[in-house]
């Protein structure tokens, strides 16, 4: 029986607790597939980390539509970070390299 689950997240990242349901859509063969990506850090440097893509929903009052904005999340930290601008939601002192 397959368990479909809601992934919650606040302040930017992924409840610790849901992290593991959302890595287990993007595990093969108990590899996870995701993007590799370079992370920079204003005090660690460049971090070689790897991403599974999430998207949030936002409700937008002035049209009444719900709006998806697309997002990578950090397996390991479960931070979020914009797909488009590689802004971290959590931190200001980290961002996505090129």
């Amino acid at each position: 029986m397959t368990e479909e689950r809601k992934i919650r997240y606040s302040n930017g990242a992924i409840k610790e607790i849901d992290l593991p349901f959302l890595l287990k859509k993007h595990t093969v063969k108990k590899k996870i597939i995701g993007i590799s990506r370079v992370v920079h850090s204003d005090i660690l440097g460049d971090l070689e980390r790897v991403f599974v893509p999430f998207e949030i929903e936002t409700y937008d009052k002035e049209t009444d539509k719900t709006i998806t904005h697309p997002m990578l999340v950090d397996v390991i930290t479960g931070s979020m970070y914009d797909k488009m601008t590689g802004r971290c939601l959590s931190s200001t002192r980290l961002r996505l390299g090129d």
